[in-house]
């Protein structure tokens, strides 16, 4: 694969990351013209960047959903929820098609004919006023309403013989309650956020120290299932910010800080998963204490780069501490971090920041149980696997096992653990299946 394929997949898989904005954008608002914008300008994007490297199918896909934004910004009406869905089944697909083509460096052959029918569909015909608004009882009962007003109509007339317009409203209102019908029994996230602030303050104190949590909220609804494994997780990262990387106010006198440590969670919602960052202004991971501790205990890796070294940190019994505090050193915060969100469908990884500590927390917004995630062995971890393979095997629901050589894949795997699949020059390629688009 050359180098020119290997950028364009790079830039497409950051603007169909792009395009996940947009379009939760508009399942908030239906008639956010900016985000109908700003989806076509990723769409226009990818389809240009596979033209230039003749990569048909991918740039056909493109070019479907380009005409359907089209469509949606030259109507200005809401973008409905069957429009949104069709969008994102576009998305999926070509997600799809990247993931194969960055595995066998061949753009796969397939008929996407039920792509560019869903979405064709989606945006002809009259407009339809759009159920895309954040769940609620009232909401519920409004579009019960709509539905038996259309019924009554329907039954009014003679033979059923209901115009096209009427049945295309039906559906469209039956979409939307059963969107709308499992989320009834959400909670927004914000005052889940905002009740951390005094448990900053007060973690510090205790330590002698002073720090302030701030909170840029989104706001989103959240399965309380979800809220239920967020929150300890949420208050093992404080903890180990205020103990681990907020400094006593002397120590950040001399480095020049405020006295005040700060810790920030900032809120993304893209589609149907939560992006949380939390990040602390301190001293930041001690790499050499991180790199002594785990060769005291026979398990570093010296092949191990600084990212590499870093994720150790969620490792079990991993610690930079000398000695337990009241808040944390005993190597079991991170590990329960990283186990509650995998529980969720979920994933916590470190940001590498100019200062300080940035951890990056995925999840979805639904408690439902996933479906068992297929384990995905990558041979030659190198930038193109993370910025490529590891972004799109994510998002078709998998587990990315990376590992630097065949003989490192080898003792992996005579380990007995197992692989749904193998992803290395020579070996067979079985691509995962992607998760359902909703």
């Amino acid at each position: 694969m050359n180098d020119l394929l290997r950028e364009t997949l790079a830039e497409g898989v950051e603007c169909l990351a792009a395009l996940d904005v947009e379009l939760a954008r508009l399942e908030r608002d239906p008639h956010d013209a900016s985000a109908v914008a700003g989806a076509f300008r990723q769409m226009h994007t990818i389809k240009g960047s596979c033209a230039c490297v003749r990569l048909a199918r991918i740039g056909r896909l493109a070019h479907a959903a380009e005409d359907a934004l089209a469509a949606l910004r030259v109507d200005g009406g809401p973008a409905t929820p069957r429009a949104v869905a069709a969008l994102r089944l576009a998305a999926g697909r070509i997600r799809a098609v990247m993931l194969e083509l960055a595995a066998t460096g061949q753009e796969p052959a397939g008929d996407d004919g039920d792509v560019a029918a869903s979405l064709a569909a989606a945006v002809s015909g009259d407009a339809s006023p759009s159920e895309a608004e954040p769940a609620a009882p009232s909401l519920f009962g409004r579009l019960v309403g709509d539905l038996a007003g259309i019924r009554d109509r329907l039954l009014a007339q003679a033979a059923w013989r209901a115009p096209g317009a009427e049945l295309r409203r039906l559906d469209d209102v039956v979409e939307g309650l059963r969107r709308v019908a499992p989320r009834l029994h959400w909670r927004p996230l914000r005052p889940l956020l905002e009740g951390l602030v005094r448990v900053v303050a007060d973690l510090a104190a205790e330590q002698g120290k002073r720090a302030e949590l701030a909170v840029t909220a989104c706001d989103v609804d959240v399965d309380p299932r979800v809220l239920a494994r967020l929150r300890p997780a949420l208050i093992h990262l404080l903890r180990n910010a205020v103990d681990h990387g907020i400094e006593a106010p002397l120590e950040r006198l001399h480095a020049g800080k405020p006295i005040v440590g700060r810790i920030a969670i900032a809120v993304e919602a893209c589609g149907d998963r939560l992006r949380l960052r939390v990040a602390d202004d301190g001293r930041g991971i001690d790499m050499a204490a991180l790199r002594r501790r785990l060769a005291e205990a026979g398990t570093l890796d010296a092949a191990l780069d600084e990212d590499g070294l870093r994720a150790q940190i969620f490792e079990p019994g991993v610690t930079t501490l000398d000695a337990p505090t009241a808040l944390s050193g005993r190597g079991v915060g991170l590990d329960a971090v990283r186990t509650a969100l995998e529980e969720a469908g979920g994933s916590v990884a470190i940001e590498p920041v100019p200062a300080g500590t940035c951890f990056v927390l995925d999840l979805p917004l639904s408690g439902e149980a996933p479906a068992a995630a297929r384990t995905v062995l990558v041979v030659h971890d190198d930038p193109f696997s993370r910025r490529v393979i590891a972004p799109l095997l994510a998002a078709a629901g998998c587990r990315v096992v990376a590992v630097a050589d065949e003989d490192k894949a080898r003792a992996l795997i005579e380990t007995g653990e197992r692989f749904d699949a193998v992803l290395a020059p020579g070996l067979a390629w079985s691509p995962p299946a992607a998760r359902a688009v909703p």
